[in-house]
């Protein structure tokens, strides 16, 4: 590509990247219109024109970055800033929108996620009455990651972030005449809120001590950020990350999101809100490059995270709710990522996850659709044969989840492992094979749930009474499901290592974004090669034995009412009982003696009365002055420019 060319190309770039944010928000707007409008439209003919408004607009934001991504080098930077924003002697900070390596693949994918579940909803949505409402809501959530994903700084970013946690709050309780959806979508903000109080003293930290919000400014000026000030800093921003992203102790808001239709579970689980907390944290690397105290938490909590839902998910029998606690563990390897400082594994798995983790949502969604929305897998099995279509590309998807060769799923997860094992800690020298260990223990649990899961679903005899022979999927619905199975497949090609002939393509590509820890070993491929075959039969062994627990003994009876250990995990280790006994109790305990007490009427209540009273007062005041007469507004100037020539003279 010649010069004049390349000039070109950027100058386009840089013109289209804020179409990749306003795309969803005017079809949103268009909806909301069509939503309020009074015409002659039928319902049917308002949700078909409210469908394609939406997958436009979805479409074209993936476009506009799939544009960005072609013509991206792993040294460009598209730049696009649109007005100053906030203009102060103090700082200054710009409504400008960023892409680089890592802003570029990250858009890319969530836009083409994000297309194919607008697709899909579609036809999963169809007889729906919020039908257009929903589409309204999609397309915001759409431009809000959008907006958090390209903002050039972290006061723009936090808008985005908002706007996520807002919108997963109306899409989560979207069926809003059932109180348990109202009650989810509160439990997710409310912890989100939570977890934005991290944001905010983070924000507050890196102000006060750089004076700016620029991505740019923070990696220029880290060297005024103290050893100490920085583990602060660091620890803050994973606090906010913790919530976004589900870790213990601000994960149990995600289970219960399972309450929204499902195409929002995909659109949250697979690739837009939950990892918004992991790309924060790789967007801020220098930060915890800096700081081996900060990333041995992040590494730890991640681990800790991981292991613990996978153990959860053994023994579920919502399908909905196994895929929630699966995302929970697939987010806390990303973390895992993060915390050793290998980066780009922690992008390569989360873009990896959104393809297997959105076809199992959708591939749910369609089997839930079949079965007039059966979630209980106990209650299905020997749908393979009834819906041949929607179990491969469960049993696809599946497999990618579980590990295993050659599906996406295998290359992200063990470059992780790898990353864990062969970096090392200046803190704790053996905590790199710890955290290989747990890691490796949890691909075992990964591949028996899915497994379990894929059995009771499609082997055997049909175990309930909701099986329609005649009801079929709609190409809507079935072609999302297909092509984020071939991505399944496929997509886990783009991180190949170098140890088994690949050339290891993403890691390339974000090299420039990051700063990177060295390894224990640079030269060791052979070491690699030989962790690969273990993960590999890691894997295989969690598939055999569910295999050998739900087919080869199909006689042993199903958990119905679990004893022992198995209680405690179908129990979810009582922590959201937990926490309803100490924080809901406190909670409702404070409001009760601040009513008890009559603190909020008669202290609150008669101090907000108060204030009124007095601009009552004031105002009519005021008005006694404004009697309508020139001579009485004349004098007032008179007496002013009088007493501003006194205090003039005075002073001089």
């Amino acid at each position: 590509m010649n010069n004049l060319e390349s000039t070109h190309h950027f100058l386009i770039a840089n013109t289209w990247i804020i179409w990749i944010v306003l795309a969803p928000l005017v079809g949103a707007l268009i909806n909301t219109g069509l939503f309020f409008s009074q015409n002659t439209l039928t319902q049917s003919q308002k949700q078909k024109i409210s469908a394609i408004i939406a997958c436009t607009a979805a479409g074209m934001a993936f476009l506009i970055s799939f544009f960005l991504f072609w013509h991206m080098h792993s040294q460009t930077i598209f730049v696009q800033t649109l007005f100053t924003w906030i203009n102060s002697s103090v700082f200054k900070v710009r409504f400008a929108l960023n892409v680089d390596s890592l802003s570029s693949i990250m858009i890319v994918f969530i836009t083409f996620v994000a297309f194919c579940i607008h697709v899909y909803s579609s036809g999963y949505m169809d007889h729906d009455e919020g039908f257009i409402r929903y589409f309204i809501f999609l397309n915001l959530f759409l431009s809000s990651m959008a907006l958090l994903i390209l903002s050039s700084n972290l006061l723009l970013m936090f808008i985005g972030w908002e706007g996520v946690g807002i919108c997963s709050y109306l899409l989560i309780s979207f069926w809003y005449q059932d109180p348990k959806n109202v009650q989810a979508g509160e439990k997710a903000i409310l912890l989100n809120r939570i977890g934005d109080v991290g944001f905010l003293l983070g924000l507050i930290v890196v102000f006060s001590t750089i004076h700016s919000f620029n991505f740019i400014d923070l990696e220029a000026h880290r060297h005024l950020f103290s050893p100490g000030l920085l583990t602060f800093v660091d620890l803050c921003f994973f606090w906010g990350a913790t919530a976004k992203s589900a870790q213990i102790p601000l994960y149990v808001w995600l289970p219960d999101a399972m309450a929204g239709p499902t195409p929002v579970s995909a659109l949250i689980h697979a690739a837009t809100m939950v990892t918004a907390g992991v790309y924060l944290l790789v967007r801020l690397n220098i930060l915890y490059f800096l700081s081996p105290e900060a990333s041995c938490v992040i590494a730890i909590t991640g681990v800790l995270t991981a292991f613990f839902a996978a153990t959860v998910a053994t023994v579920q029998n919502d399908m909905k709710k196994i895929l929630a606690y699966s995302t929970i563990s697939q987010l806390g390897y990303m973390m895992l990522a993060v915390g050793v400082g290998d980066y780009a594994s922690g992008i390569f798995h989360l873009i990896s996850h959104g393809f297997f983790k959105a076809c199992l949502f959708l591939s749910a969604g369609a089997v839930m659709h079949l079965l007039m929305q059966e979630q209980d897998i106990r209650k299905m099995g020997g749908l393979l044969k009834t819906f041949p279509l929607t179990a491969l590309v469960f049993l696809v998807s599946g497999l990618a989840l579980a590990g295993f060769p050659p599906f996406s799923g295998f290359f992200s997860k063990d470059a992780i492992l790898w990353g864990a094992f062969s970096h090392p800690n200046p803190l704790i020298p053996w905590l790199p094979t710890a955290l290989y260990t747990m890691g490796l223990i949890t691909a075992f649990l990964t591949a028996f749930y899915i497994s379990r899961m894929i059995i009771l679903i499609f082997w055997g005899e049909y175990r309930g009474n909701a099986l329609n022979h005649t009801h079929s999927l709609p190409w809507v619905m079935s072609v999302p499901m297909v092509i984020l199975a071939i991505g399944s497949l496929i997509v886990g090609w783009i991180g190949i290592p170098k140890a088994i002939g690949g050339k290891d393509w993403i890691n390339h590509f974000l090299h420039s974004t990051f700063f990177l820890i060295p390894r224990f070993t640079t030269n060791q491929d052979h070491l690699q090669v030989v962790l690969m075959l273990i993960s590999t039969l890691v894997s295989a062994s969690g598939i055999i034995l569910a295999w050998i627990r739900y087919v080869r003994y199909p006689k042993t009876r199903l958990e119905n009412q679990p004893q022992g250990f198995l209680k405690l995990l179908d129990h979810k280790y009582y922590i959201d009982e937990f926490y309803q006994k100490t924080i809901g109790r406190c909670t409702s305990w404070v409001a009760g003696w601040i009513s008890e007490w009559g603190i909020e009427n008669q202290i609150l209540g008669r101090l907000v009365d108060n204030i009124a009273l007095f601009f009552e007062k004031l105002s009519k005041g005021y008005q006694k002055i404004q009697s309508g007469l020139v001579r009485n507004y004349l004098f007032y100037m008179i007496l002013g420019a009088a007493v501003f020539f006194i205090v003039f003279v005075c002073n001089h």
